[in-house]
């Protein structure tokens, strides 16, 4: 899944999400992993809504500069995804993040 600032839209791509799990690999439901990314995503939209981020940091800053930024935005949208959450999902949730820190690094 990914989110469009621009076009203030959630795309979903399957395959992407059958990949990305294969990665995680977690013991949820497809339907329950699906919605834990989703809560993700609307954590970017509320970032975006909420923080006024500079974006053309993205396209002419110092590598610095964009990756203190980037850090930010994924942060902010793990955190405003959390506060949204089932309560039955929150661990998972927090599982899901771990794990994708792993991932990055």
């Amino acid at each position: 899944m990914s989110y469009n600032v621009s076009t203030n839209t959630i795309k979903f791509n399957y395959l992407q999400v059958n990949g990305y799990k294969g990665k995680i690999r977690i013991k949820e439901t497809e339907e329950d992993f699906v919605k834990i990314i989703l809560y993700r995503m609307i954590g970017y939209y509320l970032d975006f809504k909420k923080n006024k981020h500079d974006l053309r940091i993205l396209m002419y800053g110092h590598e610095e500069e964009k990756e203190k930024l980037k850090s930010e935005i994924e942060t902010n949208a793990w955190d405003y995804g959390r506060t949204l959450i089932p309560k039955q999902l929150l661990e998972s949730y927090d599982k899901v993040r771990e794990l994708d820190k792993m991932l990055i690094n």
